[in-house]
């Protein structure tokens, strides 16, 4: 296992300047950017995994129309070109009843994680077409299910004051590896997912916090390398990274956070970083990311030769949403921005319409990963209406809830 350790007086920072001027492209989200892929009664839905044939896989659950408030879990499947291939009802309807897991397994066929009205979790499997297959399992109850990839499902509990604990099982439930840590080992992190492998972003537990990238070797508890990196201020009492994703030569970019002392006692505040790293996990170059009107660096992604950051607010709810571009090598290319209205979310105007004697009215954006595809990098998004009456007070106006994929304005 060979460890890294950065040296931040030695590391090439790339601190880009407030005043540099970007080049700032706006985009308005119009027909040939948007796809309706349906509205769900009191539903959820969230992006699950690409298919090998360039299909996409989501889960979630929904009502079933009436005043109940049990629920259906539902496995939706996207064609390439983002129309509805088919839609699957897994459950008669219980309460809290979702998917929230799923993966494409070697063999062809999905893998599945469904949740029930308790709280139990069991996987189940189908084929391409989303035939139920018969066969399922239950994931140990004290365990939450974290991923799902072709050659595993991690899993991972809390033990109170001792360390969390990490499972690796195989698609018939068998555990193939356990550590200590909070998915990262000996640690708290995050796994980049979508890659088959064990990829691992975070802060390192038993290192004063220090921010920390690792990778194990195949499905196993060993460690291949993983890079401990210094603290960019001489201040910091703490870093993590908050987000990774692989770029297209096999190397990282990630987003690194880092506390240091405010203007107030016992107060912190974030310094925010694009960290580069090659494909065995040595650091290339950092970028500073100043906050943006107010939005934080929030996500990563790579797309065609490109690594993006998008920003979000922690506490309110914009419409709309700056990504800022890089190269890889690190050169800054600009800025786009992708604006959302209630008229680019089929039914949800005409919703709020039909209600009566809203003294107030408020929408919001929930945004899901970026998906990246032969056309576009596109992002699943949905928009809910809140207003204020007398009869119901505050409630929310659109009980089908849209969902749309809408690409990504890019330089």
């Amino acid at each position: 296992m060979k460890t890294t350790k950065t040296n931040g007086n030695h590391m090439m920072k790339r601190i880009l300047a407030l005043g540099l001027c970007l080049l700032l492209a706006a985009g308005t989200a119009c027909a040939e950017t948007i796809s309706d892929i349906g509205s769900y009664h009191s539903g959820w839905l969230s992006y699950l995994c690409t298919m090998p044939d360039g299909r996409i896989l989501m889960g979630g659950g929904e009502t079933d129309g009436t005043d109940s408030i049990s629920s259906h879990a539902i496995l939706v499947c996207l064609n390439t070109d983002r129309s509805v291939c088919w839609k699957k009802t897994l459950s008669a309807g219980t309460a809290d009843n979702s998917i929230s897991l799923g993966t494409v397994l070697e063999d062809g066929t999905i893998a599945v994680v469904q949740y029930d009205k308790v709280w139990n979790k069991k996987v189940l499997f189908f084929t391409q077409d989303g035939t139920f297959t018969g066969k399922e399992f239950a994931i140990p109850e004290e365990y939450t299910d974290y991923a799902a990839e072709p050659s595993f499902l991690m899993v991972y509990r809390t033990r109170g004051n001792d360390p969390a604990e990490t499972l690796l099982l195989d698609w018939n439930g068998n555990v193939t590896a356990r550590y200590d840590g909070m998915i990262m080992k000996d640690g708290i992190g995050d796994l980049i997912r979508g890659k088959n492998e064990l990829i691992i972003y975070g802060n390192d537990s038993q290192d004063k916090y220090h921010a920390k990238l690792q990778k194990l070797e195949g499905v196993s508890d060993r460690t291949a390398w993983e890079t401990v990196l210094d603290f960019q201020q001489a201040n910091a009492g703490m870093a993590r990274l908050g987000d990774a994703a692989m770029t297209a030569d096999g190397g990282f970019a990630a987003l690194l956070q880092e506390n240091v002392p405010g203007t107030e006692p016992e107060m912190f505040e974030g310094r925010n970083y694009l960290a580069r790293f090659d494909a065995e996990g040595r650091l290339l170059w950092t970028a500073g990311l100043e906050v943006q009107d107010g939005l934080y660096p929030s996500d990563v992604f790579a797309y065609n030769g490109k690594i993006a950051v998008r920003y979000s607010s922690p506490v309110e709810e914009p419409d709309s949403f700056p990504f800022r571009w890089f190269d890889e090598a690190g050169k800054e290319l600009g800025m786009t921005e992708l604006t959302l209205k209630a008229e680019d979310f089929p039914g949800l105007k005409e919703a709020a319409v039909k209600e009566q004697n809203l003294s107030q009215e408020t929408s919001y954006i929930m945004l899901d990963e970026v998906i990246p595809m032969e056309d576009g990098a596109w992002l699943p998004a949905t928009m809910s209406i809140f207003g204020i009456n007398e009869e119901q007070g505050f409630h929310k106006v659109n009980k089908d809830v849209p969902y749309i994929m809408v690409r990504i304005p890019e330089l």
